[in-house]
């Protein structure tokens, strides 16, 4: 199943949006989990409601290593594509998200 980079990122943002306590930091591809006011239990929160959204699998030590938006779209992206977890050396080093 193909979904746009621009769908992407609105649904991890719903996500994440469902997450956040305030909504003082704009949500970018570089937003860090903690600019967002995240703490590691809002993030292990946000990777399961991550999964569940996209009905993917991340695999854990690179879920748990993404520190920004962009790193986690990379993994929700290569977990669509793969149809399965991926491995960290699989995964793209860029997003293109077209306007």
């Amino acid at each position: 199943m193909y979904i746009s980079d621009d769908e992407l990122l609105a649904r991890v943002t719903k996500v994440l949006c469902s997450r956040r306590r305030e909504s003082a930091s704009p949500i970018t591809l570089g937003s860090t989990f903690a600019d967002l006011g995240l703490d590691s239990l809002d993030t292990l929160s946000l990777l399961f409601d991550t999964e569940t959204e996209f009905g993917v699998t991340l695999p854990e030590a690179e879920a748990f290593s993404s520190r920004t938006i962009g790193c986690l779209l990379l993994l929700v992206r290569a977990s669509l594509e793969a149809g399965e977890p991926v491995a960290a050396d699989s995964v793209p080093s860029t997003l293109v998200v077209v306007a």
